[in-house]
């Protein structure tokens, strides 16, 4: 019998699915869902979310544009161009896109979603804050890149006793959010 952990891994060196999505895709594929990706950037993962699972709606937000804070893509001169990608990308899909920075995005987004997928920005006080302000809303919550970038280890870490983890994704089932769709 093929563990989910032996799937997890095939979708991701196959298809390069993120292996939250799968571990979602395996426990939950028979019912629509709702969910949230903070840091859409140009949409790919967005697709693939939309593509393998069964969505209601997923929430991008990302704001397209440079604040303080944030460090990564600095090879991308002008980040509305992944805006632009990403609307292309995601045309056709059930996605609502929120250019705001996460903090600012909760107002637009509903009290309670299955999932949220944090990709945004990797340094620790944003993922910290990404993770206390929508854990509450959310059955399951995780992202990526654990393995690369010391503040978003660093973030999970401080926040759950227990996770989840394959290859880059980290993810936990929110014991505390009793909600029932």
């Amino acid at each position: 019998m093929i563990t989910r952990y032996v799937i997890s891994l095939m979708n991701y060196y196959l298809y390069k699915q993120r292996p939250m999505i799968t571990n979602l895709y395996l426990n939950y594929s028979n019912r629509p869902l709702t969910g949230i990706e903070i840091g859409t950037a140009s949409g790919i993962n967005a697709k693939r979310i939309c593509e393998q699972l069964n969505m209601r709606t997923l929430y991008c937000i990302d704001p397209w544009d440079r604040y303080d804070g944030y460090k990564l893509m600095h090879k991308v001169p002008d980040l509305s161009v992944l805006e632009v990608e990403a609307r292309k990308n995601l045309r056709g899909l059930p996605v609502k896109f929120i250019k705001q920075k996460s903090e600012d995005a909760l107002k637009y987004i509903p009290d309670y979603v299955d999932f949220v997928y944090i990709d945004g920005n990797h340094e620790y006080e944003y993922v910290k804050r990404d993770i206390e302000l929508y854990k509450p809303r959310c059955h399951f919550i995780g992202g990526h890149d654990i393995d690369c970038r010391a503040g978003v280890k660093q973030a999970v870490e401080d926040t759950f006793n227990h996770y989840r983890k394959i290859k880059c994704d980290w993810w936990v089932r929110n014991q505390s959010c009793n909600r029932v769709r």
